[in-house]
Order: structure tokens, then C-alpha cells, then sequence
């Protein structure tokens, strides 16, 4: 019997062997320009370098079956696959130049013959300010900015307890969750004993806790309409940071996952907040 696995990575080498027939867009061997968001192709045998024309700023990967590390003088991002994942996942980047790079990536074959790498040149047109790519505000009109918001997030009473994790050397604890309106605001605390300091990116995704047969129903990424607080945690310091989730309703029969991740790739932490326990 065909399993669900199978037919996706048929349809998946259907459709590569048509990209590969067509041929690359190259600028050399094995490479590639993107001019917009393109999806790119991942698998644990060949890396990827995306070459951005500006520093890379803050990476953040849509989940744990790929890796993505920032190297030469912090415009490369080296992408790879750690496992083999059915379902597309995102990767995002900020520039120093202020540009937020969105891409879509999926398992797959993605070098030709003989190639164990693939460099793709990421195309950028003007300067945009990079407050102006990252700061937001609540949709609602005549709504305070989402500093406000933030700030009276983190001054509420505490009402969430032994909610968290620790994991290589950091310590993440959900310390309130409030929902107002169709926004759902996750207020955690990291704290890092370690004597690293970690810098990190944060990651949320909304799954069931059912499953089809053995297999597990895909997880949705979510992604937050702002996040407010350091990106850092010093050795023997403590941060807190709040996290706005929009139209996300979490109901007894989900779970959803936080996950703190090193940008470095080597730490990581996560936590789930079960709909039934609120």
C-alpha cells in the first residue's frame, strides 16, 4: 500500500525533475539568484549558502529538521537539513540594510550531479530602515503601540506557575498568558546560569494532540505580530519578553510549543502550553 510519504516524495521528485530539465538561473556551477521567495530545497547531504548583499541581523527557522548558521563575515547563511521532513517549513532573515527576507523550504534534492553545495545569491533593491521593518502595531484603531502593551503585559500579577523548561544551561518559564480580544499574549522569563551568553531567536507552532494512525497531524508555525524584549541573555542575568499571537484560539484538544533557540544552532529550549490546562 502507498503511504502518504511515498506520495509525497513522488510528487516531490516529479516536480524536481521538471526544475532540474528546466535548468538552474546560474551565475556558475551549482548556483542560483533569488530575487523574490523562492522556495529552496534541503536535505542533509548538501548545504546551501544563501549570500545576502548586507550582514545578516537575525535569523529565525520555521522548525527543528533544518539548521541555518551564519558564517563569512556575516553575510552567508549556511542551510542545511538534519533529518527528512514531509511537510514545508520558513525561513526568515533581517539584513542590516533593514530587509526581511521570508522563504519557503522544503526536503529535496537541491544541487546537480556531483555538486555537495549550492550558493544562491539573495538580491536586495534600496535601504529601508530597519525599525521600520521589525516595529509593528496592534491592528485595532486608537490601540496603544505594542511597547504599552508589553509593559502592562509584564506588570500584571503573575497567575502561571510551573510552566517551563530547562535545557543546555537556560531555564524559560511561561510566567503568564493573557487573552484579550483575538490576541493571545505569552509572557515568558529566561534566565541563564551558564556562564555563555545566549542569543536567541524564538519560534511558536499550534498542534493537536490526536494523531491519524501512527502518524502525527502536521504542526502550524505560527508567527507572532510582535515580539517585545532582548534578544540576549547575559551569564547570571534573567530577561523577560512578550509574545502577541493573533486569531489563535487554544482549545482543549491543542497544544502549543515555544521554543527558544541559540542563533548559533548548539542550545535550545522549549516548553508546551496544553489548551486543556487553561
Amino acid at each position: 500500500m502507498t503511504t502518504r510519504r511515498q506520495i509525497a516524495h513522488n510528487i516531490a521528485a516529479v516536480l524536481l525533475t521538471m526544475f532540474f530539465s528546466i535548468g538552474f538561473p546560474s551565475i556558475g556551477n551549482a548556483s542560483q539568484t533569488l530575487e523574490k521567495a523562492d522556495t529552496i530545497y534541503v536535505n542533509e547531504h548538501s548545504t546551501v549558502h544563501l549570500r545576502f548583499p548586507s550582514k545578516i541581523k537575525y535569523v529565525n527557522i520555521g522548525h527543528r529538521a533544518i539548521t541555518a548558521r551564519i558564517v563569512e563575515g556575516g553575510m552567508d547563511l549556511a542551510v542545511k537539513a538534519v533529518e527528512e521532513f514531509i511537510f514545508p517549513t520558513s525561513l526568515t532573515c533581517l539584513t542590516s540594510s533593514g530587509h526581511l527576507h521570508a522563504f519557503p523550504v522544503a526536503y529535496g534534492a537541491n544541487t546537480p550531479e556531483g555538486e555537495d553545495s549550492l550558493v544562491i545569491e539573495i538580491k536586495e533593491e534600496g535601504d529601508v530602515k530597519a525599525a521600520d521593518a521589525i516595529e509593528k502595531k496592534e491592528p485595532e484603531t486608537g490601540s496603544p503601540s505594542y511597547k504599552e502593551t508589553a509593559e502592562r503585559m509584564i506588570s500584571e500579577e503573575r497567575k502561571t506557575f510551573h510552566l517551563g523548561k530547562y535545557h543546555d544551561g537556560i531555564l524559560a518559564e511561561c510566567i503568564n498568558i493573557v487573552r484579550e480580544k483575538d490576541s493571545l499574549y505569552i509572557v515568558t522569563r529566561i534566565s541563564n546560569p551558564s556562564k555563555m551568553k545566549f542569543r536567541f531567536s524564538s519560534e511558536y507552532s499550534l498542534s493537536p494532540l490526536r494523531s491519524i494512525g501512527r502518524s502525527a497531524l502536521p504542526e502550524k508555525t505560527l508567527t507572532p505580530r510582535w515580539t517585545y524584549g532582548p534578544k540576549e541573555v547575559l551569564p547570571g542575568e534573567s530577561i523577560t519578553i512578550v509574545s502577541c499571537l493573533g486569531g489563535v484560539y487554544l482549545s482543549p484538544r491543542q497544544s502549543l510549543k515555544v521554543v527558544f533557540l541559540s542563533t548559533d544552532g548548539q542550545r535550545r529550549v522549549c516548553f508546551k502550553i496544553y489548551g486543556k490546562g487553561l
